[in-house]
């Protein structure tokens, strides 16, 4: 019965390329290591496979794009400036954080639409109060933690290794220095091999930027991250700060350059048989072209603004004003 769950829960929850691939190469190799994940990883599944029922038959009804995934900045606070930060701008202002009634209804209310897999961003997430709870009180939604490591402690991530609904996933590109980078930051190493140590199900994720991209296209670099624990990454190409209205900025990497990385990257987890998610470029498996707006996620900013993505940050809607549903029945 167990193993019927898992691969029904499995096909129903990766109706697409990248979503099979994390949980093939990701998910369950790591939920299969050790007997006492089975039960709470079976349970992840099969919550998921109920939820993309829930998703798909919303969808139809309402003639609408259910997205798979909400993306919460619980908090604008962080630990590091790091020079691509992609809000850079946002951290550096009054720190807001989403308090735990409003998180409770965002998530009931995308629970009852078939929404099951929440990324926790900031700011840095491990900062705020409620999300160890969050996660430890609703094992039927899958998270994925976007950190920078520093605050999990070997007693947090003890407690989190013992849930079956959440992933880590590491900012290896941390680090205040600006400049080129030719090495790992000792904060991301150190993180790695806590988690590691833990037992949690980790990955990396980078910004690419001018500063960093032959360090990240080196197969030296990525087999020392997966030696560490990593069991999949995603990499983002930097975008121009908003802000900067001149356009220019010495940290974009040109189309040629990106080509490159892009193909050094995939050539590297096709023989490591990786998990790797290059944004924009997967988009298309994603959600056939750009994933915002619903289609595969939605953004709530640490303000409580409703956005599209957290790279496009305007809005007509506020979570105190309005529902998760009212939104995706928008025109906007």
């Amino acid at each position: 019965m167990s193993l019927q769950i898992l691969l029904r829960a499995a096909r129903a929850v990766a109706p697409r390329g990248a979503a099979a691939g994390f949980l093939g190469r990701a998910f369950l190799p790591w939920m299969a290591e050790r007997p006492s994940r089975w039960r709470p990883g079976l349970r992840t599944l099969a919550h998921l496979e109920a939820a993309a029922r829930r998703r798909r038959r919303t969808a139809r009804r309402l003639d609408i794009d259910i997205p798979s995934t909400m993306v919460v900045s619980v908090t604008s606070a962080c630990n590091l400036r790091c020079p691509s930060c992609a809000v850079l701008d946002t951290v550096g202002h009054p720190a807001r954080v989403l308090d735990r009634p409003t998180l409770d209804r965002l998530l009931a209310e995308g629970r009852e639409i078939g929404v099951s897999r929440i990324a926790l961003v900031g700011g840095e997430p491990l900062m705020a109060e409620p999300v160890d709870g969050l996660v430890a009180d609703n094992a039927d939604l899958f998270f994925m933690i976007f950190t920078n490591g520093r605050p999990l402690t070997p007693l947090r991530a003890d407690a989190y290794a013992a849930l079956g609904n959440v992933a880590f996933v590491l900012n290896a590109g941390t680090g205040n220095r600006c400049g080129a980078v030719d090495r790992l930051d000792e904060g991301v190493e150190k993180a790695l091999v806590r988690m590691r140590s833990s037992g949690l199900l980790a990955g990396v994720a980078a910004t690419v930027s001018s500063a960093n991209v032959d360090f990240f296209a080196a197969s030296a670099t990525l087999d020392t991250l997966r030696s560490l624990g990593a069991r999949f990454a995603i990499f983002f190409d930097y975008q121009v700060d908003l802000a900067d209205v001149r356009g220019h900025d010495d940290l974009r990497v040109a189309p040629p350059r990106r080509r490159g990385f892009v193909e050094a990257v995939r050539r590297w987890a096709a023989e490591r048989r990786f998990h790797v998610v290059l944004a924009p470029e997967d988009e298309a498996i994603l959600a056939g072209g750009c994933g915002a707006a619903g289609r595969e996620m939605i953004h709530v900013s640490a303000y409580g603004t409703l956005d599209p993505c957290p790279f496009v940050p305007f809005s007509r809607f506020h979570v105190s004003d309005h529902g998760l549903l009212d939104v995706l029945c928008s025109e906007y």
